[in-house]
């Protein structure tokens, strides 16, 4: 029985009840020495450090990778300049902790900061919301950064009133979303490269992290890139995903592919999380994997191209296809029918027990046929690759 290809490249029929869910389609910064008993007495010390600081005055601090100390923005006094007991004050607080410290006069106040902030959040209602924004107070710059993809006339009143102290970058500001998955990459999030199938940018989504040998890797379905493929996300430019990026976030490479009996590989080269999307951009922390339980409904699949849909159930763990392209025949396949199935650049995406405000891994969506869909189950992808999951 033929069955339509679900890429939007062309490919030649499908001879079987199968079709591949294809598509077309700040580096930390160096810690001070201090506490080195832990990263969590480090932070402790740091962490009471700033609120010394904020305690004299400061109006922001930073940490200075050129030289290993942290810096205090301090105002100045009736001197014009930063007094030398404050000063002195600030540096004998990180050496009480085992840290180094220097003071640098701040040019800004912070109720300029405030006032600033307040501004451009009343602008909320006057700008489209086709554009998003966001903001921050940069200490080393001594200024409010705000990031957007909306043109700069649409904060000029800010801008003119507050001059060198709004610092605007117009790179963009977008939601964490399927489609702009910044690392730790999360599961259910598009994936683009080279395809063995077609040139082009196929897609396809990501399923979710696991452990090999201690590592972070992030997995999706065998069939979708080649081995030592470089791996992106086709993130949008827009909060409505009507532009695009060809170029987005770098998601690593094809590390370890499978087949001819497994339809699954892993990649590698950036971050991965413990949790996987279950809508356009919410996510859930991963909790755990197990095998779905022939019978068992309510399993849930989360893709990037059909979107999240529940109510499946599980017809067999006997099932077997014989794929197209790659030519690897699988069994024990399981076989869910019931609820919206996946569609095309789902492949790859997570099977999962949604228990509320987490989930529970059940194995990778592979393939499409006549009446439901196919999946690997967890057991047959951690039993392959010799890998445990990386819970949220």
């Amino acid at each position: 029985m033929s069955v339509i290809p679900l890429s939007q490249f062309p490919r030649r029929t499908l001879q079987l009840a199968f079709a591949f869910l294809l598509a077309a389609g700040s580096a930390g910064s160096v810690v001070p020495q201090a506490a080195a008993a832990s990263p969590a007495a480090r932070e402790a010390a740091i962490s009471s450090w700033d609120d010394a600081a904020a305690a004299r005055g400061a109006v922001g601090t930073y940490f200075d990778d050129a030289t290993g100390e942290l810096v205090a923005l301090l105002p100045a006094s009736s001197g014009g300049s930063v007094s030398a007991a404050d000063s002195a004050s600030v540096r004998a607080d990180a050496s009480a902790v085992g840290l180094l410290a220097r003071v640098e006069l701040a040019t800004i106040d912070k109720g300029t900061i405030d006032a600033i902030q307040t501004a451009l959040l009343a602008l909320r209602p006057s700008i489209p919301l086709t554009y998003g924004y966001a903001f921050y107070f940069d200490p080393r710059r001594q200024k409010v950064v705000l990031e957007t993809e909306a043109p700069a006339s649409a904060f000029a009143s800010v801008s003119a009133k507050y001059g060198n102290y709004l610092q605007y970058d117009g790179g963009g500001f977008v939601t964490l979303s399927r489609q702009a998955d910044y690392a730790p990459h999360f599961g259910g999030s598009d994936i683009f490269g080279p395809n063995q199938e077609g040139p082009g940018n196929n897609g396809c989504t990501t399923g979710f992290s696991v452990l090999y040998h201690g590592t972070p890797y992030m997995l999706t379905a065998g069939h979708c890139f080649t081995q030592g493929s470089a791996l992106y996300n086709f993130h949008c430019l827009d909060n409505t995903c009507t532009s695009r990026s060809g170029s987005g976030s770098y998601m690593g490479y094809v590390s370890w592919q499978g087949g001819p009996n497994r339809d699954s590989e892993l990649f590698y080269g950036s971050s991965y999380g413990g949790y996987i999307y279950t809508s356009a951009t919410a996510s859930k922390k991963v909790a755990g994997a197990g095998d779905p339980a022939v019978n068992g409904s309510g399993y849930c699949v989360s893709g990037a191209y059909g979107g999240t849909w529940c109510s499946h159930t599980d017809i067999t763990n006997t099932a077997s296809a014989c794929e197209s392209g790659t030519g690897w025949c699988l069994s024990n396949l399981s076989f869910f029918q019931g609820g919206t199935l996946p569609t095309y650049g789902d492949s790859g995406s997570p099977l999962y027990l949604d228990a509320g405000s987490e989930v529970a891994i059940r194995g990778s969506v592979i393939g499409l046929g006549a009446g439901g869909f196919y999946a690997e189950d967890w057991s047959q992808i951690s039993g392959y690759f010799g890998v445990s999951i990386l819970n949220g």
